[in-house]
């Protein structure tokens, strides 16, 4: 049975079909509703906005670029990428003259919605992502497209190829996100080893983003999100505790110490074993070592040695 309030438009470089939360059915009982989609060739310059969705909204560009603009920032989009509009924010987006992109939408509800969007890989602050899989994405699309008539039969194929093209993101920036979290804890492990083999030379934390093929920045994030600590916090750490086995395990005079682990001079060297162990390395080579025994529970406040 056909209803004029969902419209389907099929023109040159563009494919649309709207208005379908209007429809009866099943449609408003999934924890996702597809209520519009549709796939575009953009003309250069072509720009949608400024204007407020009341449905989630995600554009997955499949070749060229443009730029999308949302709560003061501004990100440029291109070829193997999605980008998400969250219902009532205002958002400007704009074909790229030289290369404008092209691209397919989904715009959807649901309770489930926010949780989906999330799984997928968006967040509020970080609203574009990679995204692959553009064949079959458009394969589910013209599934959609071809299902637009409104019977029972195709309102069924509309939300199984709707659910399958969120699946299909889903699964792209799970398995993705899956190979980035392994290739992070290889480049801490090589971090790691580079500074347990190294911390006595003159090494710096941009030495050893070079050395695994990675940049500063990013090897501190990661090395930070793994260990709890940054890179050079480890390193530190490291030359203080070897220093303090040399302090106790030797007649080493704290000059030779400092530069055994990896300190210019002794001044600066003292300073950062101060800073760790409340005691200077003078103090801690001098003071006894001793066990102190407890008979009660919570007694022990943490000697600072």
């Amino acid at each position: 049975m056909e209803n004029t309030l969902v419209h389907y438009t099929e023109a040159l470089n563009y494919k649309c079909l709207e208005d379908l939360q209007r429809t009866s059915g099943i449609g408003g009982m999934n924890s996702l509703n597809l209520s519009y989609c549709g796939k575009e060739n953009c003309a250069p310059g072509w720009f949608f906005g400024p204007y407020i969705r009341r449905n989630y909204l995600i554009h997955v560009v499949t070749s060229g670029r443009g730029n999308y603009r949302v709560q003061g920032k501004e990100f440029e989009v291109c070829g193997g990428s999605a980008f998400l509009i969250y219902p009532g924010v205002r958002t400007y987006y704009r074909a790229d003259m030289k290369d404008p992109w092209s691209y397919m939408w989904v715009g959807f509800n649901g309770f489930a919605a926010e949780e989906t969007v999330e799984r997928i890989g968006f967040t509020r602050e970080n609203p574009v992502i990679p995204m692959g899989n553009a064949d079959i994405l458009s394969t589910c699309m013209e599934r959609i497209f071809d299902a637009r008539r409104l019977t029972y039969v195709n309102e069924l194929k509309r939300t199984s190829a709707f659910f399958e093209f969120m699946a299909v993101m889903m699964e792209y920036n799970q398995a993705d996100n899956a190979e980035k979290k392994y290739a992070d804890i290889i480049y801490v492990k090589m971090a790691r080893d580079l500074i347990l083999s190294m911390y006595n030379t003159k090494l710096k934390i941009s030495d050893i983003a070079d050395r695994i093929g990675i940049n500063r920045s990013y090897l501190s994030n990661t090395f930070k999100r793994e260990m709890k600590m940054s890179p050079q916090a480890f390193l530190i750490q490291v030359r203080l505790e070897r220093a303090a086995q040399l302090l106790r395990g030797s007649d080493m005079p704290v000059g030779h110490i400092a530069a055994a682990v990896g300190y210019n001079d002794a001044l600066s060297f003292s300073k950062a074993f101060k800073q760790k162990y409340n005691i200077s390395p003078t103090e801690y080579r001098a003071a006894p070592l001793e066990l102190i025994e407890f008979k009660t529970k919570g007694m022990y406040k943490n000697l600072d040695l």
